[in-house]
């Protein structure tokens, strides 16, 4: 197959190119850091699969920044579908969000519980969704939007929360978290992220699914993983996120494999072998 594959320069982006590559297939890759601006419209070559990743990530930042939020992840998002479209690209997979459930809704959360977005990024990424779904029932464009719930694995950005944690550990410092130790967040690794995207492609599957482990972790034991660490008073932050992931399981045939306990320890694994 030929896939395009937006934001390859980001850390979803990178495992996936390199999935696919060694599976065999051709692989086009699009970035920011490429100069590529998906805020513009634009023309892509033929191919089988479009995998749509770029956008601007991170829950804060879009607090501060909204509009731009709004400008690269859903004027971004309407480029890329309009593109796939005129191009005749077989399928889209959409990475999609698991923000969207809001703090009030009991998980684990099914796909059919109504969205809640709260910030910027939970709203960008949804009104994303919402325009794939848009695009499959109006122009026949065939996509799916996977939800995803905390990647997480070697070569996270600062971006993941996680990510910044494990900058801080190399640069020798204590490690700094906002909101309660008893927050829960539902971690899925790289690999199996992956995975879902391609099994995804494959499918025919449209609409949302939910990506992730199924198992909350509280951030207490997360941290404790990490070294030194203290928690600080924040604003708003959500007290949990929890996936239902049959769906996945039932119409894709995706399960997560990799449990926390190894995933964090693949994690600090390649954190001490920068170090050396």
């Amino acid at each position: 197959m030929r896939a395009l594959v937006t934001g390859s320069a980001g850390f979803i982006g990178r495992h996936l190119c390199d999935a696919l590559l060694r599976a065999g297939h051709t692989v086009e890759m699009l970035d920011a850091r490429y100069g590529q601006d998906i805020r513009e419209p634009m023309t892509i070559e033929p191919c089988d699969w479009v995998f749509h990743l770029a956008g601007l990530a991170a829950v804060q930042p879009s607090l501060e920044a909204p509009a731009e939020w709004m400008r690269v992840n859903v004027q971004g998002t309407v480029n890329v579908l309009e593109a796939a479209r005129v191009t005749g690209v077989r399928r889209v997979v959409y990475a999609a969000s698991g923000t969207y459930y809001g703090a009030d809704a009991t998980p684990p959360w099914p796909e059919y519980f109504a969205p809640e977005p709260i910030t910027p990024y939970a709203w960008s990424k949804y009104l994303g969704e919402r325009l794939c779904a848009m695009y499959t029932q109006v122009y026949g464009l065939s996509t799916v939007s996977l939800r995803l719930f905390n990647p997480y694995g070697p070569g996270m950005s600062r971006a993941n929360r996680m990510g910044e944690w494990l900058d801080q550990r190399r640069r020798g410092e204590t490690i700094t978290v906002s909101g309660s130790p008893d927050q829960t967040r539902d971690y899925c690794y790289i690999d199996d992220v992956v995975h879902a995207f391609i099994v995804a492609a494959y499918s025919d599957v449209t609409g949302p699914v939910n990506i992730g482990s199924g198992q909350p972790v509280k951030i207490r034991d997360l941290v404790a993983r990490l070294g030194p660490h203290e928690f600080q008073d924040a604003g708003w932050q959500a007290t949990g996120t929890w996936a239902d992931v049959s769906k996945a399981k039932r119409v894709l045939g995706w399960e997560p494999t990799v449990s926390f306990a190894e995933g964090m320890r693949r994690v600090l694994e390649a954190e001490d072998r920068l170090a050396r």
